[in-house]
């Protein structure tokens, strides 16, 4: 019975904590931000827009920069939902009164392998970007980024 007790309360916590771990910065719950794709959608081209006009962007970077930030968001979207369906996978698997270890740690390490590709194309549009601003304006982003983030300046 005392077994029994802390097997539950062991799948309990997997349960809960795994999908944090796995990739808690691709989004919460069923893997949208904020509620719905499109909200977050807007959000994103809410925010991009206010930081175009405080760098000062032309109509060009602007176009470059929005259609970099278009297929960021498509590619991002496409790993959420590869997470989603590694989250039902290890959910069903947990589930399980015997689950399989082995297939339980394949899970983990394919939703940690996604979110590393998703993470370097991140920074393989951020470093494309950097590239289409002008110094002035690579100023300007980086003391928002700073305002913004006290953490990253060193004092």
């Amino acid at each position: 019975m005392y077994k029994k007790k802390i097997m539950f309360t062991l799948k309990a916590l997997l349960i809960v904590m795994i999908p944090f771990i796995l990739v808690g910065c691709f989004g919460h719950g069923n893997g949208q931000i904020f509620g719905k794709k499109e909200r977050l959608e807007k959000i994103i081209n809410w925010k991009f827009e206010d930081l175009m006009e405080k760098i000062d962007a032309d109509q060009d970077q602007k176009l470059r920069l929005a259609a970099m930030k278009d297929n960021l968001i498509q590619e991002l979207s496409q790993a959420r939902e590869s997470k989603q369906e590694i989250h039902a996978q290890l959910f069903n698997e947990l589930q399980k009164d015997d689950p399989d270890t082995e297939q339980i740690h394949q899970l983990v390490d394919l939703g940690l392998g996604n979110f590393k590709i998703a993470a370097h194309k991140t920074a393989d549009y951020l470093i494309e970007a950097q590239a289409v601003l002008l110094p002035e304006q690579k100023e300007k982003l980086a003391k928002l980024i700073s305002e913004k983030h006290a953490c990253l300046t060193s004092e």
